[in-house]
This record gives structure tokens, C-alpha cells and sequence, in this order.
């Protein structure tokens, strides 16, 4: 018989990182939260939900340039995840720069 194995080998302390970073950005800890997320394994890392909280964050601290840039990167990498989208047009607006979609109809 061959058992299921998560392919992180710490699952559980794994998850248990996250809840932390999200708990850390809950209270307003934003450096904290960005540091529990840079200890994950790579893979982890350069999941949605962790990537989904780096943007939260950036956007918390108002750190709209490095919001855009990595906005825009997860946007070209991640078709159909509207969630890097979103905090493009955020990152985009706050800079004062010119929103432009691909998929926006010229008159």
C-alpha cells in the first residue's frame, strides 16, 4: 500500500507559518508577516495565498511602486488570477500612472 505524501515534509509547521503571517498582518504587523513568509521553502513562497499576502501587505504599507512591480510580474505569470490584477490597477492609480488593460476597447 503507497500513502499520499504531502510534498512539503512539514506540512503542518508549514500551514502553521502562514496562519502566523496572517495573523502578524491581522494585527498590523507587517514586517513580521513579510519575515514569516521569507522563511517558507520556495515553493510555498511563491504560492498564491503567500503571494496574495506580499501584496496585501505592500499595499498596507503603502509601498505602491514595489506593489506595481510585483503586481505586474504575478499578472504576466498567473493568467486567470485576478488577485495580482487588482492590486496592479491599485499600485498603478496611487503612483498617478496611466491604467491601461489589454482587454479595454479603444473608441
Amino acid at each position: 500500500m503507497v500513502f499520499y505524501q504531502h510534498p512539503y515534509r512539514n506540512h503542518k509547521s508549514i500551514k502553521l507559518t502562514l496562519t502566523n503571517a496572517h495573523g502578524y498582518f491581522d494585527l498590523g504587523l507587517f514586517t513580521e508577516a513579510w519575515e514569516t513568509l521569507d522563511v517558507l521553502p520556495v515553493e510555498v513562497r511563491e504560492s498564491n495565498e503567500a503571494m496574495e499576502l506580499r501584496l496585501k501587505i505592500l499595499a498596507a504599507t503603502e509601498r505602491w511602486e514595489r506593489l506595481e512591480w510585483l503586481a505586474e510580474g504575478l499578472t504576466e505569470s498567473t493568467r486567470g488570477w485576478a488577485s495580482p490584477s487588482f492590486y496592479l490597477v491599485m499600485g498603478k492609480a496611487k503612483t498617478g500612472q496611466p491604467v491601461v488593460s489589454r482587454n479595454s476597447i479603444a473608441a
